[in-house]
């Protein structure tokens, strides 16, 4: 299933459709409306428990009995579940905007739209007893460490159904809350836990910490109004809230041991992968509760203040996928290239294809014609040993299947401002040959081209006219 956000004229942008929930990948030129999309996409994600109502269920629910109850997702009962979320949507547009950009910035109109592939569905089945799921699951793996216990309370099952069916959630809850756990499975199909990781990250990672220092009104206080005592939110010095959200993360985060911590066992290989091929080193806490930094092979810890800004701009993206306290399935990062030699770019491109493979979900917005280009090598690399079985090709490339992404799970999208100051945003597609071609960067390579030709023509001119 992809999961998409629509708007018309917000801020800059014209109109704007892109996927949320698989690997979208946005280029454009600067000032054309990506950051505040990117940003808009994480405060949508947040508002939707609000946007879904425990009433919503009544689209889904067909088959119930003395054990069970069974919620069926399909392309038509979902749409119209969609056109109920939209209509709250459009309700609350301005204020999704101004909790989550911090200002009235217009917008038309705000939507979100979904798209099942070929004959999917998924199944919410709500258990009434442990005992029953138990037995009519005994020998799942997913399922086998919740079921150590005696089961009295109900247990939520989110099965996916295409062609064979697959356990992609399950919860254990109590009988006083049956609609409530019903909708967090409805959550975790149509939302994700999810960081924005702002441009710039040297600066914040640097800053964070004097930031909270001298923050003297993040307490929440009351207020009373007309005799009514009202609780007041924080304000956040003028920040966006994803921003925000990302200093708190710094704030908070504690990155496990990688030699001890189960939690990210399955992605030991591609973390060291990272650790050798991308910053050469190690990111640690230290005692103090600082970050810290180690180049390979050294036990000397340097503070990140005192590392290179490559270190920084990239450090976010390792805390965030080894946080033992924050589970996020979904990193949005804007201008993913900063501050990283066009090598360690192409070695970035093959770590984020590795992750996303361990079902991370990705927007990413880029100016580097390197990263994209890399990208789509890797794109191409993958269409052709789908298409050939052709596995010795990756061997002469040093590559491994992990680091490639079909093109059916690429979203690309290329931002075009418009004569009228407006953007717009249209879908690259993919080509079998040539992969994914970027009108902004084509243009700007020809420009450096025929510069190029220009001076030289210049410079032989001159020497021409010296030999004579």
């Amino acid at each position: 299933m992809r999961i998409y956000m629509g708007v018309e004229n917000f801020a800059k942008i014209e109109s704007a459709e892109i996927c949320i929930n698989q690997y979208t990948l946005l280029v454009g030129p600067n000032n054309s409306g990506k950051t505040f999309l990117m940003q808009l996409a994480e405060g949508i994600n947040e508002k939707m428990e609000d946007i879904i109502h425990g009433n919503d269920l009544q689209f889904l629910k067909v088959e119930q009995n003395s054990n069970y109850n069974i919620y069926t997702l399909t392309q038509d009962n979902l749409n119209s579940l969609t056109d109920q979320i939209n209509l709250r949507l459009e309700k609350e547009k301005e204020n999704i905007i101004l909790d989550t950009l911090g200002q009235n910035v217009p917008v038309s109109r705000i939507y979100v739209r979904t798209e099942f592939d070929p004959d999917e569905k998924y199944q919410i089945i709500q258990y009434f007893e442990g005992m029953n799921v138990a037995s009519k699951h005994p020998d799942h793996d997913f399922l086998k460490s919740i079921f150590k216990v005696p089961k009295k309370g109900q247990v939520i099952v989110l099965k996916k159904i295409q062609k064979n069916e697959s356990i992609i959630w399950a919860l254990i809850g109590n009988k006083d809350k049956s609609n409530f756990y019903v909708k967090e499975a409805l959550l975790y199909l149509l939302t994700c836990s999810s960081l924005f990781m702002p441009a710039s990250r040297t600066g914040l990672m640097l800053l964070y910490r004097e930031f909270f220092a001298h923050k003297t009104d993040d307490s929440v206080s009351i207020q009373f109004i007309d005799g009514v005592a009202e609780k007041q939110q924080p304000r956040i010095l003028g920040l966006t809230k994803p921003v925000y959200k990302f200093l708190r993360f710094l704030q908070t985060v504690t990155p496990p041991n990688l030699n001890s911590s189960k939690l990210i066992e399955y992605m030991k290989k591609d973390l060291h992968f990272y650790e050798n091929n991308i910053i050469e080193g190690h990111i640690s806490i230290n005692e103090q509760g600082n970050m810290v930094y180690s180049v390979k092979d050294s036990k000397i810890n340097v503070p990140m203040y005192l590392a290179s800004s490559m270190i920084n701009e990239i450090a976010p993206l390792y805390l965030a996928i080894t946080s033992s306290r924050d589970r996020f399935r979904r990193l949005i990062i804007d201008e993913i290239e900063s501050s990283l030699h066009p090598e360690k770019q192409m070695e970035l491109v093959r770590f984020l294809n590795r992750l996303y493979n361990l079902k991370f979900e990705f927007i990413i917005s880029t100016h580097s014609d390197t990263f994209v280009s890399k990208l789509n090598n890797l794109c191409l690399m993958a269409e052709y040993t789908k298409r050939t079985g052709d596995k010795a090709a990756l061997k002469k490339l040093h590559l491994e299947e992990s680091d490639l992404v079909c093109a059916d799970n690429l979203c690309v999208y290329e931002f075009v401002n418009k004569e009228n100051g407006k953007s717009m945003v249209r879908e690259v597609p993919f080509n079998d040959k040539l992969g994914y071609q970027f009108d902004l960067f084509t243009d700007s390579a020809l420009k450096l081209y025929n510069e190029a030709t220009q001076i030289q023509e210049i410079i032989n001119n001159e020497h021409e006219r010296c030999t004579e």
